[in-house]
């Protein structure tokens, strides 16, 4: 794959990123936002006939992250305006959320959110506006030089999570010397969008070369 020499990004550029990805609607779905700057993505084709557990699917999304970035560990910015609910994290020790939330990846929040996923949260609060929501979603934390299982540990959550409601925030791994940024998503896989021009090349061949790894997977391309 192509490599550029690592750029080292100011907290006003990260910022400046996220608003040309994201807008100012931070209530919508990231598997919703395509712009200009969107590639595609790639996912578990379901259409295959196979006998794989849930999160079996998973490890072979993660293993292929693995195999693209684990050598550029440093060079990855975690953005994260993920939050739970203080009262249920509290109940779940013994999770990688839970241990996410102690290190401010995940923030614990005091409020009751209203929630969409059902199956997830029957007692539903709604809050006075949804300028809340909107407020506790744009609220981006910025880490550099986080373990490579941290990340790993970050991209399995947002595929895979039984505690993260579908509409809690928004994970993004900033990668500038591929000048790409990638985000996993739970329909098991990753997207990704491109900086600028420098990395749509680096971005196609990562959504394209699932396929060589594992041929279970599909992928869809903007253009």
């Amino acid at each position: 794959m192509v490599n550029n020499r690592k750029k080292d990004l100011k907290k006003v550029e990260i910022y400046q990123i996220l608003s040309r990805i994201i807008g100012y609607d931070f209530n919508e779905n990231i598997g919703d936002i395509t712009n200009e700057n969107f590639l595609g993505f790639f996912r578990w084709n379901n259409g295959k006939d196979d006998e794989l557990e849930y999160k079996s699917k998973c490890k072979i999304a993660l293993e292929y992250f693995k195999t693209c970035f684990s050598n550029s560990s440093n060079d990855i910015i975690i953005v994260s305006s993920l939050f739970i609910s203080a009262k249920r994290i509290k109940r779940k020790k013994n999770t990688i959320e839970y241990l996410l939330s102690t290190t401010g990846y995940i923030l614990p929040i005091a409020e009751k959110i209203y929630l969409y996923d059902e199956h997830l949260y029957n007692d539903k609060t709604l809050l006075d506006s949804d300028h809340k929501l909107n407020e506790l979603t744009s609220s981006f934390r910025i880490f550099h030089n986080a373990s490579f299982q941290t990340i790993i540990d970050l991209a399995s959550i947002m595929m895979e999570s039984d505690i993260m409601s579908s509409n809690s925030g928004y994970l993004f791994f900033i990668i500038p010397m591929y000048n790409v940024v990638i985000y996993s998503h739970d329909d098991i896989g990753f997207g990704c969008y491109s900086m600028n021009e420098k990395g749509l090349e680096f971005g196609n061949m990562f959504i394209q070369n699932i396929k060589k790894f594992d041929n279970r997977f599909e992928y869809i391309l903007r253009n």
